[in-house]
């Protein structure tokens, strides 16, 4: 109930997210598999450090932590793993 209370109409407005920032990994900017469907409430709040449910300032662990749950560990892993690879 409080993501739609804070996230307003904003959460019914969809926009590619990327998981891996483009700054961080621009080799990662036109992958598809950097990419997922976010209602814009959650996008602007990843994207900002807080917290997509309660809109806290989080971590960038804890940030890392919602993506593995929005698209799963291995997932995430995966792309860390290709984000790496690609700075070497």
């Amino acid at each position: 109930m409080v993501l739609k209370e804070n996230a307003g109409l904003r959460i019914n407005t969809l926009d590619p997210a990327h998981i891996i920032a483009c700054g961080m990994w621009t080799e990662g900017t036109y992958l598809l598999d950097n990419v997922v469907l976010l209602n814009r409430y959650s996008h602007d709040m990843l994207d900002s450090c807080r917290s997509p449910v309660t809109g806290d300032l989080i971590s960038y662990e804890e940030r890392e932590n919602f993506w593995m749950r929005i698209i799963g560990t291995t997932n995430y892993n995966k792309l860390k793993e290709l984000q790496y690879g690609s700075n070497t």
